[in-house]
């Protein structure tokens, strides 16, 4: 059963580009040959090398907002029919954008918190000396590869 059909659904943006091309928008992907080296990686890694997947089940956890945004009001608002009346958005909101940037930045602050070193090919790729785990990123998907307790370590 999806999330609407339990009654858990979220009130999401529509933002239209409008023919602008911004750079300062973009969010990294990582590319097949990462994920193809990483399970390269786990099948001929010394003995106890395993990988782990980690889905964050809520993305996009609203960091703060980087640029102004206003919302048409939602329906639910006392003031959502007055006219000339929005919402600035202080958080940022699934359907902007900047929210996968965001999102990457708050993630890529989480693993460098854990000690890890962020790839200077690919910023969706990190790698803790220490522990010896690579970490390829996804928005929310996670795709680890190390020994079994330090992906334990990082799970925890």
């Amino acid at each position: 059963m999806d999330d609407f059909a339990k009654g858990k659904s979220r009130l999401c943006a529509r933002e239209f580009a409008g023919g602008d091309k911004r750079d300062d928008l973009f969010a990294p992907t990582p590319s097949l040959l990462a994920t193809k080296w990483a399970i390269s990686e786990c099948a001929s890694g010394p003995p106890g090398t395993r990988s782990m997947v980690i889905n964050v089940k809520r993305a996009f956890l609203y960091g703060l907002a980087r640029r102004p945004l206003y919302i048409k009001l939602p329906a639910e608002d006392s003031r959502s029919g007055e006219r000339d009346i929005v919402g600035r958005l202080v958080r940022s909101m699934y359907g902007t954008r900047d929210v996968p940037l965001i999102w990457a930045s708050e993630v890529k602050k989480l693993f460098l918190s854990m000690g890890f070193r962020q790839s200077r090919s690919n910023p969706s790729i990190y790698y803790h000396m220490g522990k010896e785990i690579y970490a390829i990123t996804h928005v929310d998907d996670f795709l680890l590869v190390g020994d079994a307790k330090d992906l334990a370590w990082v799970k925890a």
